[in-house]
């Protein structure tokens, strides 16, 4: 399978879980994890921006990573307002960002060092 489609799959997957995860919290469970929400949403996209910046390290277009993955954040942020018990929330948006750059710098950082050490 190449990396487009694996990287497809692996974001639908994390499309749907949050979309349908939220739903089935009860209500005091959905107060306490909105208090960490920013910090939830900056892990996620942390975590997303690693892989899509290891793919596009090799072609020289490292903020494409940063694109792609603010545009999965706005697309999910656009599913959540229309989805009856979710809300848009331009702070998670910022959150988004915020993840997504600092995980592509964080591997960039990563592979310069490898790339040093190796050289």
């Amino acid at each position: 399978m190449n990396k487009i489609a694996s990287i497809f799959i692996w974001s639908s997957l994390i499309f749907f879980l949050g979309l349908t995860a939220w739903g089935s919290l009860t209500s005091l469970e959905a107060d306490n994890i909105s208090q960490k929400d920013k910090v939830l949403h900056f892990i996620a996209y942390f975590v997303i921006a690693l892989p899509l910046t290891v793919i596009t390290l090799d072609k020289k277009k490292f903020g494409l990573s940063i694109l792609i993955g603010f545009s999965f954040g706005l697309m999910m942020e656009i599913c959540q307002y229309f989805t009856p018990s979710r809300s848009l929330d331009p702070l998670d948006l910022v959150a988004n960002l915020a993840g997504s750059i600092v995980g592509a710098y964080f591997i960039k950082f990563l592979f310069n060092k490898i790339r040093a050490y190796i050289y």
